[in-house]
């Protein structure tokens, strides 16, 4: 397995600490800086050996609470850059190198971190215009990257976690991180077990649709 950070994390390295089968490999890099994406994809598929990846899960994201009066054309490129652009930039890199979508490879999963905020369906209070505006773009890309993809064997799909108490949210929230995870590692199994469609939809940690 492998996993990416911006910068060391004490709980990533002691994960990386444990040996044996399906030990974790940790590698740094910042998905708002195309040189960093392209520097990891290279090293990874150095590693990987010419074994394409079954799974990719894109986590990165950064939020900003702005209401109308205080957004800024800086907060809302920022938050672009890394929610939605960083995506593209990410699938890109692992195509190139030949970590997913390789001619014979078995069908691999890409599966997008979004959030309901980026529900246009279900806004119905308004607000934090940069955070969801960068959410609805991501989604609009993963639906695009599901079509593209979907000839070289990649499942493009988007996941919403849930209210969940982390250092994002000020430790507020509804779920827990297990449940969470426990729940988005339900939809991932579910879809590969032709239980859901996972291809360009959208689902929660309950394995429930999201409107668009």
């Amino acid at each position: 397995m492998h996993a990416t950070t911006r910068a060391p994390s004490p709980g990533l390295d002691a994960l990386a600490s444990k040996p044996g089968p399906g030990a974790l490999t940790v590698r740094t890099c910042d998905v708002a800086s195309p040189a960093s994406v392209n520097a990891w994809a290279a090293d990874l598929a150095a590693d990987l050996a010419a074994e394409p990846l079954a799974l990719v899960i894109h986590n990165a994201g950064v939020a900003k609470w702005a209401d109308l009066e205080s957004t800024t054309a800086e907060d809302m490129v920022d938050v672009f850059r890394v929610n939605t652009v960083g995506a593209v930039l990410t699938m890109q890199a692992l195509l190139k190198v030949g970590a997913v979508g390789q001619a014979g490879a078995p069908p691999a999963v890409a599966a997008f971190m979004t959030s309901k905020m980026g529900s246009v369906a279900d806004n119905g209070s308004g607000g934090s215009y940069v955070y969801r505006a960068s959410k609805a773009a991501l989604n609009a890309v993963v639906k695009s990257l599901s079509i593209d993809l979907a000839p070289r064997g990649v499942t493009a799909t988007l996941l919403h976690p849930g209210w969940v108490a982390t250092d994002m949210t000020g430790n507020k929230g509804l779920i827990d991180v297990e449940t969470s995870a426990s729940g988005l590692l339900g939809v991932l199994e579910a879809g590969a077990a032709g239980a859901l469609d996972l291809r360009g939809t959208w689902h929660d940690y309950k394995q429930e649709a999201i409107p668009w």
